[in-house]
């Protein structure tokens, strides 16, 4: 964890999501599970605004190897907002 919470913050979504773009299919499942393997480091309002919309495109790749992890992704993610919805205190704790 070498980067300060703010910096964390701002850069590792907008730079793994960046990847989604990219033709090489690899480089999309990078930035999916890099997404998910870093989730303990976005808030709530990260994850409904600016995760889950930039993963749901990925569900229509056109590479099944890379539709699979984002949909996968993309139910953690809601599971873990379900779980804030239902107890919003666990918000600074997820």
């Amino acid at each position: 964890y070498h980067f300060k919470f703010k910096v964390r913050e701002k850069i590792l979504i907008a730079a793994f999501c960046r990847s989604f773009q990219d033709p090489f299919a690899p480089a999309r499942i990078a930035g999916v599970l890099a997404l998910t393997a870093t989730q303990q480091f976005y808030t709530a309002g990260d994850i409904a605004q600016r995760v889950m919309p930039n993963l749901s495109p990925l569900t229509l790749d056109r590479e099944k190897q890379v539709r699979e992890p984002a949909i996968r992704a993309l139910r953690g993610f809601l599971d873990k907002m379900e779980q804030i919805s239902e107890n919003p205190e666990l918000a600074t704790q997820l």
